[in-house]
């Protein structure tokens, strides 16, 4: 049976590896065929030959409007594939990985099933020597525009399982399904990066997909990002960029928070198989309030079980903590007699928490004298999302600070931070 890989390459030295790799690794390499959306800048030269099982879009870097428009293009090359596997430019793959996957597929309990995760990570210069042991997708935070974010954890008992795992999330850098999908979910092309996976996992689930991870790890993924150019750092003014990234990703990101919001079912919509409302319980997550159930925040496989209508509309207790280097405020904030105003904020930008500290208040908080843990507990039924510091309202040269709380209640702040501490050990 055939398989589709799409691949978005932004000026990675890793696609060719990449792509010789999961040819070698395949049980069936004449049955892959690959749309490659190569996205380089001058000088950069096509690593792979000429080979009719490639399909490329060949794109100058700064012509480029992210990841999901690069997605979005590739699915323009698909044929009549039987199965389609959507990757990064910078992975390596088990022996049979293709075969496995198929049958992995095909044994899990759904007409339609989907396959996703992120995949367990390998490092540069490549050793050779790889993690076993799966991952899983569980819930990281929450950020500034309400938008839930990812972090992998390992599957425990992994081992013993026969099955694919149910799962609530989607890793784009690793989808498995059925080819039909390309048209029953197509990619919208102006989310830029930030919720890219969370309006995947809802509209597939939604158009009736069922989303699973993998019990066998067959796909290892390179993390640190560390090697590469990065789109984000080329898509600035300075080097002739037409629209800076960072307009791209607002833009993306109010896409995505209208979604969440307010779901339409549309091209690209939710699907009219389930509600988001289904979605929600399935995942235990609330997409107005921002909230989590616990027994998702245990990464329990889903369904969740059965919660009181009201669970997530309930006052909670919570515990910040706003991190200042001191090195990085206005100058006015340091000013012996000024006072300041600290203001937590939900995804709509009400406040939920406000303080205002003084010059010996905030000495007490102090952790150093180059930093400062401000620690706030306070009671809301939304998720504290941001934090904006400002000097007091009747300051004439008012200065102000902010930024996004990085973990109310995990160790974590994002995947990127839990994979490189699970790569150090």
């Amino acid at each position: 049976m055939t398989i589709f890989v799409s691949i978005a390459s932004y000026r990675d030295s890793q696609l060719g590896p990449t792509v010789r790799d999961c040819l070698e690794k395949a049980d069936r390499p004449q049955d892959l065929r690959f749309g490659i959306c190569w996205q380089h800048a001058p000088g950069e030269s096509w690593p792979l030959g000429d080979d009719p099982r490639f399909r490329v879009i060949d794109v100058d870097h700064l012509a480029s409007r992210g990841v999901c428009w690069a997605r979005s293009a590739i699915t323009g090359l698909l044929g009549d594939e039987d199965w389609y596997l959507q990757l990064d430019s910078h992975h390596r793959f088990a022996p049979g990985w293709d075969g496995a996957l198929i049958a992995m597929a095909e044994a899990a309990p759904s007409a339609r099933p989907l396959i996703t995760t992120y995949p367990t990570g390998f490092t540069l210069p490549d050793s050779g020597i790889r993690n076993q042991v799966p991952w899983q997708m569980g819930f990281g935070r929450w950020s500034p525009e309400g938008i839930p974010l990812f972090q992998p954890v390992p599957i425990p008992g992994w081992a013993d399982l026969e099955r694919p795992l149910r799962a609530r999330f989607l890793g784009a850098c690793f989808v498995f399904t059925r080819s039909q999908w390309a048209a029953d979910v197509p990619y919208d092309p102006d989310i830029y990066f930030s919720g890219e996976e969370i309006t995947l996992a809802i509209r597939s689930f939604t158009a009736g997909y069922d989303l699973f991870h993998p019990h066998r790890t067959l796909i290892w993924h390179e993390w640190s990002r560390s090697y590469r150019p990065l789109h984000s750092g080329d898509h600035v003014p300075r080097n002739g960029a037409a629209t800076p990234w960072w307009e791209l990703q607002e833009r993306g990101n109010q896409l995505v928070r209208d979604f969440l919001r307010n779901p339409q079912a549309g091209k690209f919509g939710c699907g009219t198989v389930r509600t988001v409302a289904d979605y929600e319980t399935y995942s235990g997550l609330d997409l107005t309030r921002c909230r989590v159930q616990e027994y998702t925040l245990r990464e329990q496989e889903p369904p969740n079980p059965p919660a009181e209508p009201s669970w997530s509309a309930r006052p909670r207790s919570w515990r910040v903590v706003v991190n200042l280097k001191l090195a990085s405020l206005d100058s006015r904030f340091l000013e012996p007699d000024s006072a300041w105003e600290l203001l937590i904020s939900d995804p709509d930008g009400e406040i939920v928490d406000a303080a205002t500290l003084t010059g010996r208040g905030r000495a007490g908080e102090g952790d150093d004298q180059e930093s400062i843990a401000i620690q706030r507990s306070f009671a809301c039924a939304r998720t504290p999302v941001s934090w904006t510091l400002r000097t007091a309202p009747d300051d004439p040269r008012p200065a102000r600070a902010g930024g996004a709380i990085m973990g109310v209640k995990r160790k974590f702040a994002n995947h990127y931070a839990y994979i490189a501490d699970r790569l150090a050990r």
